[in-house]
């Protein structure tokens, strides 16, 4: 087994499969990010077009509007 520092990522490393692909995800998203790139705050108050995107079974709690 080949030792390496702990800064080293190996493209074997980046692409395990036990991760599901996290890894690979995380450091494309690193990158961009680091690029400039912008993600879009989540809003909580957005639903699909097709209706309520909850689990089954979530219990219904609306927000009052003010």
């Amino acid at each position: 087994m080949t030792k390496h520092s702990p800064a080293t990522a190996t493209l074997h490393w980046l692409l395990d499969g036990r991760t599901g692909d996290a890894r690979w995800t995380a450091w494309l998203l690193a990158i961009g990010l680091d690029m400039g790139f912008k993600l879009d705050p989540p809003n909580p108050y957005l639903h699909d077009e097709a209706g309520d995107n909850r689990a089954k079974g979530t219990p219904r709690v609306d927000i009052p509007a003010r």
